[in-house]
């Protein structure tokens, strides 16, 4: 009877960390759809020179009097609405990232001492692995960002060129 009740168990178990790792998949696609918006809406204001000229809008309310026209704002609100969105789902991402190894904890604190070694040497191994995403992912995030840094400068310096022709 115990034995159908911990495989019963780790049925449960295994059933919710799929439902994380689906939870998991689900963010990691909209963070890179989100990554592919910031890159279209760069592109579309580096391709755009009627927006070189315009300042970064400080809100991302519609018109203002005496501001640009909605289609010139149009470009940067898409750039910082990405911007927001990468961020978002990013901290998704991470929270499900850690929902899903903190599984792994709680099982052990909860008294499932039956793993052998070569489940063991699974998990130091996939840890290993897991570390070196994580370092990955944070470099390639470093990489992003000055990315979009320079991108800014490189507008700045077209804006100010141009406005020094006039």
């Amino acid at each position: 009877m115990s034995d159908q009740m911990a495989m019963v168990m780790s049925m449960e178990i295994g059933e919710s960390m799929q439902e994380l790792a689906a939870e998991g998949q689900k963010h990691l696609e909209g963070t890179v759809d989100a990554a592919h918006d910031i890159l279209a809406s760069l592109n579309e204001v580096l391709c755009n020179p009627v927006l070189w000229a315009q300042p970064v809008p400080e809100s991302s309310s519609s018109s203002k009097p005496g501001g640009a026209p909605p289609q010139q704002e149009q470009g940067w609100l898409a750039l910082e609405t990405g911007r927001l969105r990468y961020k978002s789902t990013t901290a998704a991402l991470r929270a499900s990232i850690n929902n899903i190894f903190n599984k792994p904890q709680m099982r052990a604190q909860e008294g499932d001492s039956g793993q052998d070694k070569g489940s063991a040497a699974d998990l130091d191994q996939l840890e290993k692995q897991a570390a070196r995403l994580r370092e990955e992912a944070t470099r390639k995030n470093q990489m992003v960002k000055l990315l979009i840094d320079q991108s800014r400068d490189l507008v700045s310096d077209i804006s100010m060129w141009q406005s020094a022709e006039l």
